[in-house]
């Protein structure tokens, strides 16, 4: 959605994995506590990153954003989950500094799997 901050997400929310009967763990972050980015790009950084992830396959299965240029950010989300990508893949992975790529780095660190 282009608002702003722009909103984007991909993949399932909890409550739909819940109705599917799938144990998720799950992450948010505040994107200018966890990266640089935020605070290179404007005055007052905002947004956050949440990642849903499928607890028992190790997979990503659903994430959300809201910042700027989020619509740009959530293709890598959006791929992983489409793929069904392992996490220790998406985690054995480098992202470009500073960007807000960078938090789904942050992000995967975070999940509990």
């Amino acid at each position: 959605m282009f608002a702003d901050p722009e909103i984007a997400a991909a993949g399932l929310t909890a409550e739909q994995a819940q109705q599917r009967g799938i144990r998720t763990t799950a992450t948010e972050l505040d994107l200018a506590q966890a990266i640089a980015r935020p605070w290179t790009y404007e005055q007052d950084p905002r947004g956050h990153l949440g990642l849903l992830a499928d607890a028992e396959r190790g997979v990503l299965i659903g994430a959300w954003a809201v910042g700027p240029q989020a619509g740009e950010w959530i293709h890598h989300a959006s791929l992983a989950i489409r793929a069904q990508l392992p996490l220790e893949l998406l985690r054995d992975q480098v992202a470009q500094f500073p960007t807000y790529h960078e938090a789904y780095q942050a992000a995967l660190d975070k999940l509990e799997v």
